[in-house]
């Protein structure tokens, strides 16, 4: 006859980490407080319509006398803040070598890891005879996007040696459940990004308890849901199937760990949500990785410096060159030399239609047309462009100088012909009458 399974088995799922209540002080580095404190969310089957339930559970690294010792002034100081504590032993699989990092920057997701019915042979551990073998998996991940790990634990049921508490996750008290880490993968580049024609590396490394020639499997899931396998090497056959040239592991790095994948040239095809999945014997463990195509935007203006006369029109053009994705946000400011005022957001301000490059990328222009005005004068105008691939806006200025309009000069001018012509006619008549008076008379 079957043995029914314990409230955990029957009920844990899938939870985030919660710090809310704990005892762990911000900033303490995981490596320190060896506990992460997490609220899954399970379904109660004793409620009769499997409702979803949340559930406080701690996460304890090491099984030490002294940490037996820690967790029960722990449990004294905060009864209510967790109902399951689960303490993972010390194995090959060093989990808080690779999550050393703040507490607080972490978030921790567990799940019942379900065999399908599968016996699982694995090295140092004995299931039941009834296949009940008690796996569990759980992600961490920083919030800064540094790492994510997936780690498979084994539960113990003996505890070994140490007596699990009394009660149930859905009563008074609390549960404790003994694990040990026996797999883990995990990717220091949750997401890369990179631009186009650059050599990538998508990092995937895994760690085993014991010796083991995994099979692993690289493949890309594009937009739109197709999914392409890129790589794939057996490890038991150390047999290597790959598609094309494009993409390279280095072979002899996996006995290593790394299961890295190196992607050359990289085009807009390339991006996409990458799945590294690694397999030893009947576990699988999948970490998605993704890569992103970024290109800065090459900005210029169409003139570097601008003089104009008071009531001159001029156009000034700020170019938005080969950027990915499509995205970008361009304005234009007025500033004034002086430094005392804000600079005002220039109006009436036009742009073209997205140009689309034979290479993947964007290009549009930004315009107005300013006209010369003696408050311009000194006057810088700025175009700034924002973009996702900049950590910085772009800035181009131009300064401008506006000298004052002479109406008078016309008139002048033809004041000054008027003269000139006077005096020639004057000239011309005193010739001739000069010329006339000279000649001599007949007597």
């Amino acid at each position: 006859m079957p043995r029914p399974c314990s409230a955990v088995l029957c009920f844990l799922g899938a939870g985030f980490l919660m710090f809310q209540d704990t005892p762990v002080s911000a900033g303490s580095a995981f490596s320190q407080t060896k506990q992460l404190l997490c609220m899954y969310k399970t379904v109660n089957h004793l409620a009769g319509a499997g409702d979803p339930v949340k559930l406080k559970a701690r996460l304890l690294l090491g099984s030490s006398k002294a940490q037996s010792a820690e967790t029960q002034h722990l449990e004294s100081s905060y009864p209510d803040t967790y109902q399951i504590t689960f303490i993972v032993r010390e194995s090959a699989v060093d989990v808080a070598r690779v999550i050393d990092a703040d507490v607080d920057k972490l978030e921790c997701e567990i799940s019942h890891y379900y065999t399908q019915n599968t016996q699982v042979l694995w090295p140092g551990i004995h299931p039941a005879s009834d296949g009940e073998d008690a796996w569990f998996t759980a992600t961490v991940r920083h919030t800064e996007g540094v790492f994510i790990v997936r780690v498979i634990f084994f539960q113990f049921q003996s505890g070994f040696g140490e007596k699990e508490s009394p009660g149930s996750i859905f009563g008074p008290g609390s549960e404790t459940l003994h694990l040990s880490a026996v797999f883990m993968v995990y990717s220091k580049s949750p997401v890369v990004q990179t631009g186009l024609k650059k050599e990538s590396l998508l990092h995937c490394a895994f760690s085993v308890d014991h010796q083991a020639d995994p099979s692993i499997t690289w493949s890309l899931k594009q937009k739109g849901g197709r999914t392409k396998r890129l790589f794939k090497y057996n490890g038991s056959k150390k047999q290597v199937d790959q598609e094309g040239q494009h993409a390279k592991m280095a072979l002899e790095e996996i006995p290593k760990g790394n299961a890295s994948l190196l992607l050359r040239s990289t085009t807009l095809e390339d991006q996409g949500i990458y799945l590294c999945e690694v397999s030893v014997s009947s576990l699988y463990v999948e970490q998605n990785i993704q890569l992103e195509i970024l290109e800065s935007p090459r900005v210029t203006l169409n003139t570097a410096s601008l003089s104009l006369v008071e009531g001159e029109d001029q156009k000034l053009v700020c170019d938005v060159a080969h950027y990915y994705p499509l995205d970008v946000q361009v304005q234009w400011s007025r500033d004034r030399s002086e430094g005392k005022m804000l600079p005002e957001l220039v109006k009436g301000v036009l742009f073209s239609s997205h140009k689309y490059n034979s290479d993947g990328t964007y290009s549009l222009s930004s315009f107005f047309l300013l006209k010369g005005s003696l408050a311009d004068d000194g006057v810088r105008y700025t175009c700034r462009v924002q973009h996702k691939s900049l950590q910085i806006p772009i800035r181009k200025s131009v300064k401008v100088m506006v000298t004052a309009s002479h109406a008078w000069t016309p008139w002048l001018l033809i004041l000054l012909i008027l003269v000139l012509a006077g005096l020639i006619l004057y000239l011309v008549t005193y010739h001739l009458t000069v010329k006339t008076s000279s000649k001599r008379k007949p007597y």
